[in-house]
């Protein structure tokens, strides 16, 4: 059974998806942050960062969630609006396409999110129970962390970190072969019936750290990050503005890249700065820091392939790993 290090008890939120409604773009209500808190545990996770121990009661007796304002809330808040929009596209098929077919739409997607689980990476998912435009907040969002699939390929359970559920890992479970319906259950007992699923990922996130090690301050023009693609191509994400670090100091860079690796192989990530037109790789200046990274990308789908032979998924590169390289330091 493939399955994540990720474990609901650790590195999910300790408290329930009971935000107050809120309103996104002004149009489309949310009921709760559900995205936002899949979004935020797997920053958490990926990043290495205990995630935080909030429970219910931390709130205030009106309240089982950090209130607007707080600073948890805003930034679950702004991961929703990403989550949004990185797939408004997928969003607005289920909900405006006539033609929409739940069972093609989720056979289609299925194979993405079964290979990076195979690969170890947890995966944001969106749970689809209506097609309705009106009722879009019926729809959920949670990190499916596992699965299993029986040896006829009949029967396919994926292990989740549903947010409406602290500490527990919930189920899925559905027929990979027909998708007739995705049934949740929660301790055993039955839940929510979904009539579609799909992943809400395709990305890179990347941090790094860099700290002055001088007796006087550092200056550059900008950091990026250099990924050279499995062609030799060099490419630069993101960029800083021109900053003077001073003696100690630090200074984190992170770049979140949506579409990553638009074809399969292996992937360097190296932090750079500019510095009189110069572009310089950070060097390696303490113990235990590294100064690349390399993210395989692969096509989708290995185990779920294996397990029906006779039928063959065309190929599609995938981002298998959303991977935050190692803390480095500059001089």
């Amino acid at each position: 059974m493939p399955h994540t290090t990720f474990d609901p008890k650790l590195h999910g939120f300790h408290f329930r998806n009971a935000f107050d409604n809120v309103t996104l773009f002004g149009k489309v209500k949310s009921q709760g942050l559900c995205g936002g808190m899949a979004y935020a545990s797997l920053d958490y996770f990926l990043a290495g960062i205990p995630v935080p121990t909030h429970v219910e009661s931390d709130f205030g007796a009106a309240r089982k969630a950090p209130p607007e304002g707080s600073r948890l809330y805003k930034y679950i808040y702004r991961r929703i609006v990403d989550s949004f929009v990185n797939h408004w596209e997928q969003w607005m098929n289920v909900a405006l396409n006539r033609w929409f077919d739940p069972v093609k739409f989720t056979k289609r997607h299925l194979p993405d999110l079964l290979g990076r689980l195979d690969l170890g990476q947890p995966v944001p998912l969106g749970l689809v129970k209506t097609t309705k435009l009106l009722d879009i907040k019926s729809n959920h969002q949670v990190l499916a962390i596992g699965y299993e699939l029986t040896a006829d390929g009949n029967s396919l359970t994926i292990d989740v970190y549903d947010n409406n559920w602290p500490d527990l890992v919930c189920q899925l479970t559905t027929n990979p072969k027909t998708i007739a319906s995705v049934n949740e259950t929660v301790l055993g007992t039955p839940g929510d019936t979904w009539i579609a699923f799909f992943p809400l990922v395709d990305y890179l996130v990347a941090t790094y750290t860099v700290q002055n090690f001088g007796e006087f301050p550092a200056h550059w023009t900008h950091l990026d990050l250099a990924v050279t693609d499995p062609n030799g191509t060099v490419t630069a994400l993101g960029a800083t503005p021109p900053a003077t670090l001073n003696t100690g100091a630090k200074l984190v860079f992170t770049h979140t890249e949506p579409h990553f690796g638009p074809e399969p192989g292996i992937y360097e990530c190296r932090p750079r700065y500019v510095s009189n037109g110069f572009r310089i790789v950070l060097p390696e200046v303490t113990a235990g820091t590294s100064n690349l990274e390399r993210v395989t990308v692969v096509p989708p789908g290995t185990l779920f392939q294996a397990a029906e032979p006779e039928k063959k998924t065309p190929a599609r590169a995938a981002a298998t790993k959303s991977k935050r390289p190692a803390a480095r330091r500059s001089r």
